[in-house]
């Protein structure tokens, strides 16, 4: 009865804060990993099946840190998906990362892992284990995991329908990007990003600009691109609006798109609010 008690006590809170979970997962067979952070609408059904949105931190954050900065796990019910945010590798100093592009950051580890493989188990398993819909998987990232959803992107697009990255950008070397299939993708990039420079460096990774490029040419896209802009606010202290100006190209093969979305004046960490966290959720749910 006790037991009953507490278990009743805590699904309660857990259905009160907008969401269920988080639900730890241990989607790792060999022990390398933390396990994952899984979230579920409270109105969970299995009479239903829902998108699956993977969320990858960057390079020396975590899921926890992950999701205060990029906290999409608020739209889980009202806007009915599930969310993974996943634990990358612990590295050199004890800092997480994602084994990603040539560039960032496997190559300054000491241990290497191939974490194609394992966001592809976390697809595989979270298919398994849940009711999600195997045509609708998306990714986000940001730094180091923007540059791991390219990755994916790169290495294994038919597990997705789309994905999105935030000051991570693609393979310097674009023969590197292996399978060619169409997907919907948005990039996001600060102009003064100090970090992951806007307009990339030679002989490093490319910019942003090249990297939507890329995309627009994959994606067999028409040339035409829709602007517009709209503000992204800062929370406190900042108390401050910065414009993001919006490309968009819509005519492309396998209905799909390409986004490039910079934000003016902005450097490499930022805290968004809901408002514009929900405008990536509109972008992966089609509502954008």
């Amino acid at each position: 009865m006790r037991w009953l008690f507490l278990f009743i006590f805590i699904s309660s809170s857990l259905f009160a804060k907008g969401q269920r979970g988080p639900i730890r997962e241990d989607f790792d067979d060999l022990g390398l990993h933390d396990p994952a952070l899984v979230y579920l609408p409270s109105d969970y059904s299995k009479g239903k099946t829902y998108p699956l949105i993977i969320s990858l931190h960057g390079l020396g954050a975590n899921a926890y840190v992950h999701n205060i900065t990029f906290n999409l796990k608020e739209f889980v019910t009202k806007r009915q998906f599930i969310l993974v945010v996943p634990e990358g590798m612990v590295g050199m100093g004890g800092a997480r990362y994602w084994n990603a592009t040539d560039f960032c950051c496997g190559a300054r580890q000491s241990t290497q892992t191939d974490h194609v493989k394992y966001i592809t188990s976390i697809v595989e398993k979270m298919i398994s284990y849940y009711r999600v819909n195997p045509s609708q998987i998306h990714l986000f990232g940001h730094s180091n995991g923007g540059f791991m959803v390219h990755r994916m992107a790169c290495d294994a697009p038919e597990l997705f329908e789309s994905f999105a990255s935030f000051s991570g950008v693609t393979f310097l070397d674009p023969q590197k990007c292996k399978k060619k299939s169409p997907l919907k993708m948005l990039h996001i990039h600060g102009t003064v990003d100090n970090v992951i420079l806007y307009d990339g460096i030679e002989n490093l990774y490319p910019g942003a600009r090249k990297t939507a490029k890329r995309w627009v040419d994959r994606n067999g896209c028409h040339p035409k691109v829709k602007r517009s802009q709209n503000k992204i606010f800062y929370y406190k202290p900042y108390n401050k609006s910065f414009v993001t100006k919006e490309e968009n190209w819509r005519d492309c093969n396998k209905n799909t798109s390409v986004s490039l979305w910079t934000i003016e004046n902005v450097s490499h960490m930022m805290r968004v609010n809901s408002e514009y966290m929900e405008r990536i959720v509109d972008f992966f749910l089609g509502d954008l």
